[in-house]
């Protein structure tokens, strides 16, 4: 289970994207992007397929990584 301090963290450093047990990813473009609560993170991300902003509600236990996003 992803702790939310190390989400919060990651957030306030910059962009980040979150990997799911499922091999899903999203892109966190900025903090203001992200909402993070004890069991779940609300997500605005950019949709891979047709570009548009999308929301999702993603499970703290359903993630497995998150990093920055080099380059």
């Amino acid at each position: 289970m992803m702790d939310p301090r190390e989400l919060k963290t990651m957030a306030a450093d910059g962009p980040f994207v979150i990997r799911m047990n499922d091999g899903r990813s999203y892109h966190v473009e900025s903090s203001e992007f992200i909402t993070i609560g004890p069991f779940t993170a609300a997500v605005l991300h950019r949709d891979d397929e047709d570009g548009k902003m999308r929301h999702a509600i993603l499970s703290m236990g359903n993630m497995s990584s998150a990093a920055p996003v080099s380059g």
